[in-house]
């Protein structure tokens, strides 16, 4: 598959997740389009540009789909903080850190340590200048599915 399919389809398949993402945070969808469908369209952006080698690898997605499940299902906040920031530093940090399991299929630690640094920052970043609510949620989706490749390094 040449780069330029794999970046298109990438950039499609964060755009989706970023449609997800909002459609379970907004109110009027089940929150399981978030915590079920975000994940799926992570993992497949990732699979365009790495594929475990052996079957006990792939059964790693099972940890890493729940793992990435339970983060985007909180903010970290706490109750009457008012460091919004950093909840969502917090939440882009731990999504991106939810593929940790992948480190045993070969992935290097501090390769997912730098992507869970950068989608954390840019979740952060994103959510404290954004004030329409439907870009800012659509926005946090789009950049923890947007960099697969950075694991790569």
């Amino acid at each position: 598959m040449s780069i330029w399919l794999k970046i298109g389809l990438t950039l499609l398949l964060s755009f989706i997740c970023g449609v997800f993402y909002r459609m379970g945070g907004s109110g009027n969808f089940n929150r399981a389009f978030r915590i079920w469908g975000c994940p799926a369209f992570i993992y497949g952006a990732l699979f365009l540009w790495w594929l475990p080698k052996e079957l006990w690898m792939w059964l790693l997605l099972l940890p890493a789909y729940g793992l990435t499940g339970g983060a985007l299902s909180t903010y970290w906040s706490k109750e009457g903080a008012d460091e919004k920031w950093y909840n969502y530093l917090l939440h882009g940090f731990f999504i991106a850190l939810a593929c940790f399991p992948f480190y045993w299929a070969g992935i290097s630690w501090y390769s997912i340590l730098i992507r869970a640094f950068i989608v954390g920052g840019l979740v952060s970043w994103v959510s404290t200048i954004m004030t329409w609510d439907i870009g800012e949620e659509w926005s946090r989706g789009f950049l923890c599915c947007l960099f697969p490749y950075i694991l790569l390094i």
